[in-house]
């Protein structure tokens, strides 16, 4: 299960995405910060149809959303904060 929240702003839209155990966590390693809260990351739950949604950008964080996004071809790269899987995708719209 995931838990994710769409942020609008003008014509940006923005899916934030997480592994729904690892939301409220935060994570540390030397300067560098994840903090996976409630508020940019809640707000609904759902299952892989979840990475369906129209996006202009999208922050996925945790091993199974990480995994998801993927096997669905949306991230080719990746990087980890204490063993923390997370990536970013920027949709570039004509």
């Amino acid at each position: 299960m995931f838990s994710f929240r769409v942020h609008r702003s003008g014509k940006e839209v923005v899916l934030a995405v997480c592994d729904s155990e690892i939301l409220g966590r935060t994570f540390e390693e030397g300067e560098v910060i994840l903090d996976v809260n409630e508020e940019f990351y809640g707000g609904g739950t759902g299952g892989p149809e979840v990475f369906s949604a129209e996006f202009t950008s999208m922050i996925v964080v945790g091993r199974k959303a990480v995994a998801e996004a993927v096997r669905r071809g949306l991230v080719r790269k990746t990087a980890k904060v204490s063993g923390i899987p997370y990536a970013f995708v920027f949709r570039v719209i004509p």
